[in-house]
């Protein structure tokens, strides 16, 4: 309760887990009290908090109205998979992504709940076309456009892109002993204006291969084939 009355906005998350399942957000107003957007009175917030195990309660960080204007109704995210290259030891980014809540993935963005995922230049940090694969067709379905805001999402710049590409490869060297990490990465309008929200150690390769397969990066091949999960040429 004290940590809601200092920031009026909290993220409540499985200490372990993925795919953004059992994270819920908690708001406070003038009116009450908001549990995934749903006006609750604080007892009945205090039942659901009562029925949760392992999780934390983390400050809901506010993002940069560049991704907001797409999505305003979760935190959308990027994903950066960083790898440690086995002849230098240093870290390099393999690929990313942006991902977009929708109103069937709230309150997170995860593409596995309905969200889309963008392709992001990792020269440049321009996206593509942005991809859902929760259809009932059970198809990909392709969007230059947020299909609930109608925002334009294909050749939007990411703000701060090359600061994010540097705070991943300086956490990826300082956690060298975990080869293989998928950060997730919020853009924001203060100082400094990334923010790591968590580092997975399984990335979601299905989403980021919908945006172009990773092994025809030669040095992403090399790296499986040195921790054996693909066999050498």
């Amino acid at each position: 309760y004290s940590l809601l009355e200092q920031h009026d906005s909290l993220v409540v998350k499985p200490v372990r887990g993925g795919r953004g399942r059992d994270v819920h957000t908690l708001r406070q107003d003038r009116q009450g009290y908001l549990w995934d957007g749903e006006r609750l009175t604080w007892d009945s917030v205090r039942q659901h908090l009562d029925r949760l195990q392992d999780h934390i309660v983390m400050e809901f960080v506010q993002q940069h109205r560049c991704a907001a204007e797409v999505f305003p109704h979760t935190a959308n995210t990027l994903r950066i998979l960083t790898m440690i290259d086995p002849d230098s030891g240093e870290p390099f980014i393999a690929a990313a992504m942006h991902r977009f809540g929708t109103g069937r993935s709230f309150p997170t963005d995860n593409a596995s709940r309905g969200g889309l995922s963008a392709s992001l230049s990792l020269g440049d940090g321009v996206l593509g076309t942005a991809a859902t694969k929760l259809t009932q067709s059970r198809q990909l379905t392709w969007h230059e456009r947020h299909p609930e805001t109608g925002t334009q999402i294909a050749g939007r710049a990411v703000p701060h892109w090359h600061q994010a590409k540097e705070l991943v490869l300086r956490a990826a060297e300082f956690l060298c002993f975990c080869p293989y990490i998928g950060w997730d990465v919020v853009i924001t309008e203060e100082t400094p204006a990334v923010k790591l929200i968590e580092a997975n150690d399984y990335c979601g390769p299905d989403s980021l291969q919908i945006h172009g397969g990773l092994l025809r990066d030669p040095r992403v091949r090399r790296f499986y084939e040195h921790h054996g999960v693909i066999q050498s040429r």
